[in-house]
């Protein structure tokens, strides 16, 4: 596995930084947004630059080809602790790049204490996939929570983001016989028309009392 890699900056896009290694080679390596953030600000091209990695295959829908990424962090703690989050069940690389937007110590110290409502507050986490990540890290974080310092690896930005309520409501509605995107359809058409929903079933009450669709 590649843990570590050594450049200098030729160039960031919206998602990674392309590096050049010794002997001409450009390795393009993406950033978890926050990561990403502090690095153009404080990089130029021609810096010196060390990340630590992971390595992440991705196999696309409808194709059997793999498409192998590297993922940077600007420290080993920051990748360890994005590793082992990863290791719940049903927490992908990409669903992790979306949810970390608070301080990893933050989240160890939620994780470490049954702070439920705390791991629901991350975009696109809802109650059961909290209560996965208790369960699975309990006891397994501390170190991080003891962290004198911790910035978040994500940006908090609201496209990104996902109400645990309207995570909850998803999963009923295809728990109904809905397909994904039919679920987000009438999530978000029923959010547009009422958006001060307090809970998940009211959310689905209001889709079925209106009539909502996926049609419209």
């Amino acid at each position: 596995m590649i843990s570590l890699v050594e450049g200098t900056v030729e160039k960031f896009s919206e998602s990674s930084v392309l590096l050049k290694m010794a002997g001409g080679i450009y390795w393009d390596i993406y950033l978890p947004s926050g990561v990403l953030e502090r690095l153009k600000s404080s990089n130029k091209r021609g810096s010196s630059l060390s990340l630590h990695t992971l390595e992440y295959i991705e196999f696309r829908s409808g194709t059997t080809a793999a498409f192998p990424y590297l993922i940077g962090f600007t420290n080993e703690i920051d990748r360890e602790f994005f590793q082992l989050f990863t290791t719940v069940d049903g927490i992908g690389f990409k669903k992790a790049l979306k949810a970390l937007t608070k301080p990893v110590r933050d989240i160890a110290t939620a994780i470490e204490v049954g702070d439920l409502e705390q791991i629901k507050r991350l975009p696109g986490f809802g109650g059961r996939t909290a209560e996965k990540v208790i369960a699975s890290l309990h006891g397994k974080v501390t170190k991080f929570a003891l962290l004198k310092e911790s910035e978040p690896l994500v940006s908090d930005k609201k496209e990104m983001d996902i109400t645990s309520l309207e995570t909850d409501a998803i999963a009923i509605l295809q728990q109904l016989g809905y397909n994904l995107r039919e679920a987000k359809t009438m999530v978000s058409k029923a959010i547009e028309d009422t958006p001060k929903i307090k809970s998940a079933g009211e959310l689905i009450n209001l889709i079925f009392k209106k009539g909502i669709t996926t049609a419209g």
